[in-house]
């Protein structure tokens, strides 16, 4: 499809989440969300304009830097130019509004008011100012694998979550038995939010957050959950392979299924276990030789 020269807007205020606003015909508006899902989009939501037939799909970005490789990505697929730059924030509360409750391996994961009081197979999370309730297939996809490798049979034991986000992964691990919980994020929302979080939950006493990246020092992890667009993995790739321990499983998502050989390579001494993809999203279990 091709979208009209104008129709491509832009959100962009600091370095944090970024918005990608397309006007495009409503019976187009699935293949623009796609697209933009395909670009590494964290939130998509799709708003009516009124009376025509034209839908406004838009999308949230971790950050600059993704945000200009996916516009840039989409100037070269669709006759499109970026005609407005704007505050992200405003969009970003109004997303958090209208965040579903869903059930994954059987945990229910959403926000508070839907979820209800905290269970072991019952997880609220407000994201506040951050992504991540559980509703995106990249994170469905991670607590499907470690509820898989739990069943499977793994201690999950340590755990070390890079890029927690709101803190779901984390909290899942610990409901499934972890022994302690590090979550690391750069993002100051995020943290805030996993912090508020964990406690909700009632497993402050196995989890800890922490503004910064991994660290030598968050190791040795018998499990690591890192959900991360491919960039961000190949930023913590080094950290992350030295926290795992010797046979210790990476559950690793966040990445289109054409980018799990480039996933392969930044782990040389990692093995694939398992994977499982969904709607072009994979998510893949690693042992460490």
């Amino acid at each position: 499809m091709v979208f009209e020269p104008g129709h491509l807007r832009v959100a962009m205020n600091g370095e944090h989440d970024q918005l990608v606003h397309i006007s495009a015909p409503a019976h187009d508006a699935e293949i623009a969300a796609d697209a933009l899902w395909s670009l590494g989009a964290i939130a998509v939501e799709h708003r009516s304009d009124g009376p025509t037939d034209t839908v406004t799909v838009i999308a949230g970005f971790p950050g600059a830097e993704a945000t200009r490789s996916a516009v840039g990505q989409l100037r070269r697929r669709f006759a499109v130019t970026v005609v407005e730059v704007g505050d992200p924030a405003g969009w970003r509360d109004h997303w958090q509004r209208h965040v579903a409750a869903v059930e994954v391996a059987g945990f229910t994961m959403g926000p508070s008011s839907l979820v209800g009081p905290a269970g072991p197979r019952r997880i609220p999370i407000d994201a506040g100012r951050s992504f991540g309730s559980g509703a995106h297939v990249t994170t469905q996809l991670a607590v499907e694998m470690l509820v898989r490798i739990t069943d499977d049979g793994h201690a999950i034991g340590r755990v070390l979550d890079v890029g927690a986000g709101s803190g779901v992964l984390g909290i899942i691990a610990a409901h499934l038995g972890s022994t302690s919980v590090m979550m690391v994020d750069l993002d100051p929302d995020a943290v805030s939010a996993a912090r508020a979080n964990v406690m909700g939950a009632g497993v402050h006493n196995r989890c800890t957050v922490a503004l910064r990246g991994p660290v030598a020092e968050d190791g040795p992890a018998d499990t690591v959950l890192a959900n991360l667009l491919l960039a961000d993995h190949e930023a913590v790739a080094d950290a992350v392979g030295v926290c795992l321990a010797p046979h210790g499983i990476a559950v690793m998502s966040g990445v289109l299924a054409e980018q799990l050989a480039a996933l392969e390579r930044l782990h040389p001494s990692w093995t694939l276990v398992e994977r499982i993809e969904r709607e072009g999203w994979v998510a893949a279990a690693f042992s460490r030789r």
